[in-house]
């Protein structure tokens, strides 16, 4: 049952956060609505810069061994630490400095986890030095996107706007950028956060770090097993088609319902042991319309601009955050 039990850990994350999370944005929105469409201009320059290195690859670090990554992080922290003091003494904001590199363990753990065509290729992992750049407005924000660009020391390699364009699940919003230094031979990818002060605030005053690791783990699992929210039913239909036994994917926890829209017909699932009335009551479903994934419980398609959250959160058990999976 880990895929279930991921799903509520999941849900019930995402349903304690976004309603405070999307209150804090319309309100950014409405004390700042005119600034939004600088914003997404100043970004679409941003993407421009970045696109105009595609194909050279400098998204990836230089090393896939995790050893040589550290040693080029310990050599890249202090001259980006130099680089992040300047960005906001220019611009007005503040700004963080994780003064330790990522802890091993958890870069061994995503060298694995995420790397399922080549587990322990550490090429991905970009964070290990990184920052966070608060920002009281938008304007802010834009300026420190300028900043970075108008740099003649900083490379651009990849940007991520989880303020307009992807939120995450739980409805937290910020800039992401990732960077090295010219100055840097080794040009080993840093990672910025640009946060609006009225998220973090808010933010501070959730339980977020209570649960983070494991909300992310539960992520990470899905991922690693091809049943991400984002692609479960492409996945399963695979599984099918590979022929893959039911009891295989009903121990792991998926419904009946999932493998009967996948393709399993209802014969294979009786001789599997499924019981004729939960096939039944599947096949009516499915018929009726009702269903619905249980990976898409609380996950609204996001806007581009947060509309009122009005809508009610499923319930899901308090158990799962009791559980470590």
């Amino acid at each position: 049952n880990i895929v279930p039990t991921c799903d509520d850990l999941l849900g019930l994350a995402n349903s304690m956060f976004l309603s405070v999370y999307d209150a804090v944005w319309n309100l950014i929105g409405f004390t700042e609505n005119e600034i939004l469409e600088d914003y997404q201009e100043a970004v679409e320059i941003l993407n421009r810069e970045v696109a105009n290195r595609s194909g050279t690859n400098t998204q990836k670090q230089r090393t896939k061994v995790v050893i040589e990554l550290y040693h080029d992080a310990a050599m890249a922290h202090y001259p980006f630490s130099k680089l992040l003091k300047s960005i906001t003494f220019t611009t007005g904001t503040k700004c963080s400095v994780c003064p330790n590199l990522k802890a091993l363990p958890r870069i061994l753990e995503k060298t694995l986890m995420n790397r399922n065509d080549d587990p322990g290729n550490a090429e991905n992992i970009t964070d290990v030095v990184r920052a966070m750049i608060k920002a009281s407005s938008m304007k802010q924000v834009i300026q420190v996107i300028f900043a970075f660009l108008e740099n003649p020391n900083v490379v651009v390699v990849r940007i991520k706007d989880r303020f307009m364009k992807c939120p995450s699940a739980g409805g937290w919003r910020d800039l992401m950028i990732n960077l090295y230094l010219k100055s840097d031979k080794s040009r080993h990818v840093c990672e910025v956060q640009v946060v609006h002060t009225r998220m973090l605030v808010a933010r501070q005053g959730l339980p977020g770090h209570a649960i983070y690791g494991r909300v992310r783990n539960a992520g990470e699992i899905l991922e690693k097993m091809g049943l991400g929210m984002n692609m479960r039913s492409e996945r399963v239909r695979e599984l099918c088609e590979e022929h893959t036994p039911i009891r295989q994917l009903l121990h792991i926890g998926l419904p009946v319902t999932v493998l009967m829209c996948a393709g399993y017909e209802e014969g294979e699932l009786l001789d599997s042991g499924c019981a004729a009335g939960v096939v039944a009551s599947a096949k009516a479903s499915i018929r009726d319309g009702f269903y619905r994934n249980r990976a898409e419980l609380g996950r609204s398609k996001r806007h581009e601009q947060s509309l009122p959250f009005n809508q009610a959160v499923p319930s899901f058990s308090q158990e799962a955050l009791e559980c470590d999976p």
